[in-house]
């Protein structure tokens, strides 16, 4: 059975966001991103439970896309609930979960 992927508003914010800075470096960076993110998102829906917790926020999980992106979501009843994204060349304090 797969998981219904459900966007939050700070995931699609966060996602455009870090294409745009994405893009700034280099032309293809924010495409080659939305082709990982679309390979983890069928992963995900099939498989929700691969990857790790995230020990201080309960019950939310840590997708590691590329070397600096990050996708964190929750596992709810039949959907999963994707959360935000985050590049780990930010703040952490700017992390919005």
């Amino acid at each position: 059975m797969d998981y219904r992927l459900v966007w939050t508003t700070e995931a699609r914010t966060s996602l455009a966001q870090l294409v745009s800075y994405l893009d700034e470096l280099h032309p293809s960076a924010g495409d080659q991103l939305l082709i990982q993110v679309d390979k983890s998102l069928s992963l995900i829906s099939g498989m929700p439970f691969m990857y790790a917790v995230i020990p201080e926020k309960t019950g939310v999980r840590r997708c590691v896309l590329d070397r600096y992106t990050v996708l964190c979501y929750r596992i709810g009843e039949a959907q999963v609930e994707l959360l935000s994204f985050f590049d780990s060349r930010q703040d952490p304090a700017k992390r919005s979960i």
